[in-house]
């Protein structure tokens, strides 16, 4: 059985680049949005230098319309409170669809 849930992995700190690497595991939906803040603010407060945070979400098997608007809101917080990028690599089809659909493509850095 494949647990449910969502998580962070493998958060990688290249001080060169002042970014920070992190991978999302299983489901971003409503249920899981409060826990994806909590995880990676409280990662990216042990990084006070952070200008970029990279966040891999090729391990998500589902995201929402209520996941993409916590990852924008995600990226307000990264902006507001370190002046931070965030960056989205690996983006699956139907996560990129999505994010299309709802009109969030011009403010997302989607990097391959």
């Amino acid at each position: 059985m494949v647990a449910e849930g969502f998580w962070i992995t493998n958060p990688i700190w290249d001080p060169s680049k002042e970014m920070l690497i992190v991978s999302l595991q299983g489901q971003l939906d409503a249920s899981e949005v409060q826990q994806f803040r909590d995880q990676l603010i409280a990662t990216c407060d042990k990084y006070p230098t952070l200008k970029v945070v990279r966040v891999d979400v090729g391990g998500l098997r589902y995201v929402s319309s209520t996941g993409i608007g916590a990852i924008i809101d995600t990226m307000k917080l990264l902006r507001s409170r370190w002046d931070a990028e965030l960056q989205l690599c690996r983006v699956q089809q139907p996560v990129r669809q999505l994010i299309d659909l709802l009109g969030f493509s011009p403010y997302l850095s989607i990097k391959d």
